[in-house]
C-alpha cells in the first residue's frame, strides 16, 4: 500500500480496513509476497517509464552500458513538480529520485486532504441551504403566530362586544316588561 493508501485505510471504520493480504489474495505466506525492493522497483518503474534495468547499467557500470560512472547520466522528470520544489543542480540521480518520490506521495496527501475540503465546502453549502429553508420556516411560524393571535384579540374584543349588546338588550328588556306591567295594572 503507498502512503495514500495508508492514510485513506485509517479513515476506514476498523472492520472494513485493508490488510496487505487484501492486497495479494493469492499469497498464501509472506514468502510469496513482493519485498520492498520489488514494490519500490514497480513504483519507479510506474514513475519513470524507461527501462529500470538501463538506467541501472548507466549508473552502476554493469552490463553494455558499462564504464561505471553516473556522471553524463540525466534524469527526465515525467511529471512537472510542483511550483514550491525545484532540483538542485548538484543532486544525484538517486537523490532526484528520491525527492521526486517523496514529493509526490504529499502531494497526493495534500490532494486528499483538498478533496475532503471540497466535501466539507460541500457540506457547509448543504448547510447554508437547510439555514436558509429554517430561517424561512421560522418566519412563517412567526407569521402565523402573529395571525392566531391578532384572530385572537379579534374573537375577544368580539365577544365582549356581544356580551356588552347582551346586557344592553336584556336592561332594555327588563326595562320594557316593566313599562308593560306598569301600564297592565
Amino acid at each position: 500500500m503507498t502512503f495514500t493508501d495508508t492514510v485513506r485505510n485509517l479513515r476506514r471504520p476498523p472492520s472494513k480496513r485493508r490488510t496487505e493480504d487484501d492486497d495479494y489474495p493469492g499469497a498464501s505466506n509472506a514468502e510469496d509476497r513482493p519485498t520492498l525492493e520489488d514494490e519500490i522497483a514497480d513504483t519507479i518503474r510506474s514513475a519513470h517509464p524507461r527501462d529500470l534495468d538501463e538506467r541501472e547499467e548507466s549508473v552502476y557500470g554493469y552490463g553494455a552500458g558499462g564504464g561505471g560512472s553516473a556522471e553524463g547520466f540525466t534524469i527526465e522528470t515525467p511529471a512537472k513538480l510542483p511550483d514550491y520544489v525545484q532540483h538542485a543542480d548538484n543532486v544525484d540521480p538517486v537523490g532526484r529520485l528520491t525527492a521526486e518520490a517523496i514529493v509526490k506521495q504529499h502531494e497526493e496527501t495534500a490532494r486528499a486532504m483538498e478533496q475532503m475540503g471540497e466535501g466539507i465546502k460541500e457540506w457547509s453549502a448543504h448547510l447554508e441551504r437547510l439555514l436558509q429553508m429554517n430561517d424561512a420556516a421560522l418566519k412563517h411560524v412567526e407569521r402565523t403566530v402573529q395571525a392566531v393571535r391578532d384572530e385572537a384579540k379579534r374573537q375577544f374584543e368580539r365577544v365582549e362586544q356581544h356580551s356588552n349588546l347582551s346586557t344592553e338588550v336584556r336592561e332594555k328588556c327588563d326595562e320594557m316588561v316593566k313599562k308593560l306591567a306598569l301600564a297592565v295594572t
